[in-house]
């Protein structure tokens, strides 16, 4: 199945506190909503290769990556992050 026939997959990080504007601006084909205390940044990878390169940079960054979720029926689609939940599982 070529990467057209699949779309686009998307996935949905969340981060420990927030991103600074010099790695946001490295971050520019991704979507990025902050609520205190985390980040969220919405990853829309057609080749499995865009989550592994951010992943890579958030290590480099030294970024804690909190969760990672595929994100279902949102093949192909550019809507904006929702709002982070609370990390303290409330």
């Amino acid at each position: 199945m070529s990467s057209e026939d699949r779309g686009l997959l998307a996935y949905e990080l969340t981060v420990e506190g927030p991103i600074g504007p010099v790695l946001g601006a490295a971050l520019p084909t991704h979507r990025i909503a902050t609520q205190a205390p985390c980040t969220v940044l919405l990853v829309e990878d057609t080749h499995g290769r865009e989550l592994d390169e951010l992943l890579d940079l958030l290590a480099t960054a030294e970024v804690t990556v909190q969760e990672i979720r595929r994100l279902p029926g949102r093949r192909g689609s550019r809507a904006p992050a929702r709002a982070a939940r609370p990390v303290d599982g409330s």
